[in-house]
């Protein structure tokens, strides 16, 4: 398989077995899908939920009814007449078993749907799910690929998928395990949060004089190395925090996080006392 992606890590062009597609996107959501020389294929309708697919109509006048479950799981495809065409079932880490509408099992999908487990894009030539950042294997129950965020993500295993619970857990992007309880309105407040802490963050790096700067770390300990380190671990916080709210809400951390990490190891300080800077 060959990829290429854009500038926020978005599949633009896939090739598998020779068959090159390439995607047009509204925000995350492929809804628009031509072939390697730019001739139309097909176009997907979407809901509101990151892989709420909920119709396609393709270049041989097929159009597909989806329907999912309460995981997000494709259990089946209808026509436009409402009769069913193929359906679907999965293991608890979404390996997919494909029947036709009598129940007989399929190698694979016979009109060529790709939308499956948490209704991520199967690729049923290599056996995986494209979850944006990273391939996942259901056979084995893990990423292909590491954690692009590193550490950051709070788990020492790299390649985990959804902290090895994908029962209650799914992973849109790749970046984080999305629980069950959160939807699209909770997601976006979530995110204003993160960029309230940043710019607080910003604030105090601003705004620290010795004063405050002892009260939280002790007489005497202003020296211009503390005082410059402080201030730029708190611009890369606030830098951290900005950039992953948006494409990586769940592994955004507080400032008290990062300061856990290292900032007042950095420092010998207790990261209660870096925590409490940022909030001065």
């Amino acid at each position: 398989m060959q990829a290429t992606y854009d500038g926020l890590g978005r599949c633009v062009r896939r090739t598998v077995g020779g068959v090159t597609k390439l995607f047009t996107y509204d925000d995350w959501k492929p809804f628009l899908e031509w072939d390697g020389a730019g001739n139309w294929m097909a176009w997907n309708i979407y809901g509101a939920e990151p892989d709420e697919i909920l119709a396609r109509y393709d270049v041989f006048g097929r159009v597909s009814i989806y329907k999912q479950d309460q995981h997000g799981n494709v259990p089946a495809v209808l026509d436009q007449f409402g009769n069913v065409v193929e359906k679907y079932t999965y293991d608890a880490f979404g390996k997919p078993t494909v029947f036709d509408a009598y129940g007989n099992v399929l190698s694979q999908s016979a009109v060529g749907n790709r939308f499956m487990y948490t209704g991520r894009e199967w690729i049923p030539e290599l056996g995986i799910y494209d979850y944006r950042h990273r391939m996942y294997h259901p056979g084995l129950g893990r990423f292909l690929q590491s954690d692009p965020t590193g550490f950051d993500a709070g788990d020492m295993n790299l390649f985990r998928y959804c902290d090895d619970d994908p029962v209650d857990r799914s992973d849109p992007t790749g970046l984080y395990s999305k629980s069950e309880g959160w939807d699209d309105k909770k997601w976006p407040q979530y995110d204003a949060a993160q960029q309230r802490m940043a710019n607080n963050v910003d604030k105090a790096a601003e705004k620290i004089d010795r004063k405050v700067f002892e009260k939280v770390f002790g007489p005497n300990s202003a020296t211009p190395k503390n005082w410059a380190t402080v201030q730029s671990l708190m611009r890369k916080i606030a830098e951290r925090l900005r950039s992953h709210s948006k494409q990586y809400p769940a592994v955004a951390r507080t400032g008290a996080y990062f300061a856990k990490q290292g900032w007042g190891a950095l420092l010998g300080m207790p990261s209660l006392m870096v925590e409490a800077l940022t909030l001065m």
